[in-house]
């Protein structure tokens, strides 16, 4: 009776992996952000479009932010009894973005302008994005008392590697709905479990000259990844596995980027090399697992 009920959890696993491919947007595929957009797509964090599309490079405006921000840190009964609140002059209760508005100005993420509006359809540029998604998802900054308003959360930002190559020194540039889903994967990837000892050395790192691996679980799912600095540029661990996960069986694998893997019952091998550029943290992709129990990530020995 076990070995059927385990064959079905398995098999209904595998069904949900294949159902989620099968499900992404494919304006997404072959972009910049496309494995970032995928993470917070398969979460329900950030919603495609009723015709099937992501549309990623479209601009956010402010509610729709807000949307993401909320829905990426809290759950759902966290905001849902501020629905049909009119919390700025410009908010209507019955407006759908109303409960992420309200809930965000009671928890301080946004205050609004000195008219008591908060202008939910405008376009959110680049330092108020960072600014939203810093607060919302919980990093303190300590604001400037003089100078420009922006300049502790670029600067925090940019410490915190969430300041993307193409918005480098920019501050009132459009923020689009992948820049969005890169940023918010940066920021939960910092939740991330950091596994030692170190499977690399050449300079650099949180301990000089180490690439440690790091993981973060979400129920059958876990998102694996490299953590370095931009003293380490690349690394390569070909045909090898790199991840070996103790308390469950790997039954599928999606990679970040287009790197050839393979898996086997509780590992995840490399084939080929990663780019880390400057990234402190990147995302090598996700192992789906054939159970819930909580897992230990071991690098390679």
């Amino acid at each position: 009776m076990k070995q059927t009920i385990g064959l079905f959890i398995f098999i209904m696993l595998a069904a949900q992996v294949a159902l989620a491919a099968a499900l992404t947007p494919q304006d997404i595929i072959g972009h910049k952000y496309e494995n970032s957009i995928k993470f917070v797509y398969n979460r329900g964090i950030v919603e495609g479009y009723p015709d099937g599309t992501y549309k990623p490079d479209v601009i956010l405006n402010r509610a729709e932010l807000l949307k993401i921000v909320v829905g990426s840190r809290y759950d759902e009964f966290d905001y849902e009894d501020f629905g049909g609140q009119a919390c700025f002059n410009d908010i209507a209760g019955n407006e759908w973005y109303a409960k992420y508005v309200c809930f965000a100005k009671s928890r301080g993420i946004i205050v609004g302008n000195p008219d008591n509006t908060f202008l939910p359809s405008n376009s959110v540029n680049h330092v108020e994005a960072l600014k939203i998604m810093m607060l919302g998802m919980g990093i303190n900054v300590q604001e400037a008392s003089s100078g420009a308003w922006y300049m502790p959360y670029y600067e925090k930002a940019e410490d915190y590697y969430l300041i993307l190559d193409e918005l480098k020194n920019t501050y009132g540039s459009d923020f689009s709905r992948s820049q969005a889903a890169e940023v918010i994967t940066r920021i939960l990837s910092m939740d991330a479990q950091v596994v030692q000892p170190p499977i690399y050395s050449s300079g650099g790192g949180y301990e000089p000259g180490n690439v440690y691996i790091g993981y973060l679980q979400w129920a059958n799912s876990v998102d694996l990844y490299l953590m370095a600095d931009s003293g380490i540029s690349t690394y390569t661990h070909q045909g090898q596995a790199i991840f070996f996960i103790q308390g469950s069986q790997v039954i599928s694998f999606d990679p970040n980027g287009s790197f050839t893997n393979s898996y086997t019952a509780g590992s995840v091998t490399v084939q080929n090399g990663f780019t880390l550029g400057t990234s402190q943290i990147l995302y090598v992709g996700t192992a789906y697992l054939a159970n819930t129990n909580p897992i230990t990530v071991l690098s390679a020995p």
